[in-house]
């Protein structure tokens, strides 16, 4: 795979943040949502097309490999 280390990186990071909600209660947990959720939605068609091209980059990523 392309850009393994990339890749490893970033899975290291998801499981590291993943980690830290664990022992976040869960009114605050709660809270940061009630802030966030309405944000995402304004902003949807950018976390969109990021997610879009993050899927086009990580298929770029396995088959550029072949």
């Amino acid at each position: 795979m392309r850009f393994s280390s990339f890749f490893l990186g970033f899975g290291w990071i998801l499981a590291v943040t993943a980690g830290g909600l664990l022992p976040t209660p869960w009114r605050w947990h709660r809270r940061f949502g009630e802030w966030a959720v309405p944000l995402a939605i304004r902003y949807r068609k950018v976390f969109a097309l990021s997610s879009l091209a993050l899927g086009a980059f990580i298929l770029y990523a396995i088959f550029a490999a072949f």
